[in-house]
């Protein structure tokens, strides 16, 4: 699990790099890096990556992808408020708007992992089914912003597709190659791709929305990785042998 931890901080390394550049090579509207560099950052690990680590790896898979998760909900309550409130500004990060809910469940969920304190089953089933509705609202929100949307927008938007492109196909290629100079055990490797090559999570819209951030283009991008990825994650794991 140190092992995971160590790959999954210098995945988060080299994307919070790309995050930072690729708007500004796509050429971006300014109040719109934000959402780009949430989106890029930020996959379907939970509702998509799970399950598929499940079916096709079985449940000793999911360990390595807590991991992963696990940094992504610390970094989306804190990088991913930042930037959607600033949108395209450069502004001092506001410590005390990054200490709320999220990273506080991130803490606790930490000490119980590591101290392996019981806890009461009331709690336990209350977190389970407040957390299990945040996938319906995240497709509710997505959803009315998409029937503001044209369909064909969503494959005439040039800048979204190469974003896509790049997110689903070029960046995982990529990541996925120079770690098999490192790892050799192909299941471990196939959990990485699915974690680095699954679509734009939903939380980004829920935040856009929350945070004044484009919800708009953060649902498009959902809506569009999440088509895409259909077709190229399954030719990632051809392409790659895995």
């Amino acid at each position: 699990m140190l092992f995971t931890l160590g790959v999954a901080l210098i995945y988060f390394a080299i994307m919070f790099a790309v995050a930072e550049l690729l708007p500004r090579l796509l050429h971006a509207d300014r109040e719109d890096y934000g959402a780009y560099q949430v989106m890029m950052l930020f996959s379907n690990i939970g509702f998509m990556g799970y399950p598929l680590l499940d079916v096709m790896y079985g449940s000793n898979a999911i360990i390595h992808a807590v991991i992963f998760n696990l940094l992504y909900n610390v970094l989306i309550y804190t990088y991913g408020i930042h930037k959607m409130q600033i949108g395209g500004c450069q502004k001092n990060i506001n410590w005390k708007q990054l200490v709320n809910i999220g990273v506080g469940s991130c803490i606790i969920a930490i000490v119980l992992y590591i101290t392996n304190l019981p806890v009461p089953l009331i709690l336990e089933d209350t977190a389970t089914f407040t957390g299990a509705i945040t996938g319906p609202l995240s497709m509710l929100v997505i959803g009315d912003s998409l029937a503001q949307t044209r369909l064909r927008d969503l494959f005439t938007d040039v800048r979204l597709l190469v974003f896509s492109v790049v997110k689903l196909v070029l960046l995982p290629a990529l990541l996925l190659w120079g770690l098999c100079f490192f790892i050799k055990d192909p299941i471990f490797r196939g959990v990485c791709l699915v974690m680095m090559a699954t679509p734009v999570g939903s939380m980004t819209v829920m935040l856009a929305q929350q945070y004044n951030g484009d919800y708009r283009l953060t649902s498009r991008g959902v809506a569009l990785t999440t088509l895409l990825s259909v077709i190229t994650m399954p030719f990632l794991f051809w392409a790659l042998k895995l």
